[in-house]
C-alpha cells in the first residue's frame, strides 16, 4: 500500500483515477450502443415532420409541392445518405 504524507495529493490522485475509470466505462458502453438505430427493420426511408406554413423555411407552393429552406435541407441530407426523396404534405 502506498502511503502519502499529504492527504490532499492522495485525494486528487484517487479522484483522477475515478474520473479516468468512469471515462473508460462510458466509452466502452458508448461503443456497445453505437450501432445503427433502425426501429423499422430494414426500411430505407426517412420520415421528417415540418410545419408547412412557415415561409421561407417550409411552405406549400402554388403547384401544391412542399418547398422552402428546411425542405431543401432535408432533400440534401437524404441525397447524401443515398435515399430516394419522398415528400408528402399532410394536414
Amino acid at each position: 500500500m502506498i502511503r502519502f504524507k499529504n492527504l490532499k495529493i492522495a485525494h486528487m490522485i484517487m479522484i483522477s483515477f475515478l474520473i479516468l475509470f468512469m471515462t473508460v466505462v462510458m466509452l466502452f458502453v458508448g461503443s456497445l450502443a453505437s450501432g445503427t438505430c433502425n426501429a423499422a427493420g430494414n426500411s430505407q426511408e426517412v420520415r421528417v415532420g415540418s410545419e408547412l406554413d412557415f415561409p421561407p423555411y417550409a411552405f406549400v407552393d402554388e403547384s401544391g409541392q412542399v418547398a422552402g429552406f428546411s425542405i431543401e435541407l432535408i432533400k440534401a441530407v437524404t441525397d447524401a445518405m443515398g435515399l430516394p426523396p419522398s415528400e408528402k404534405a399532410q394536414g
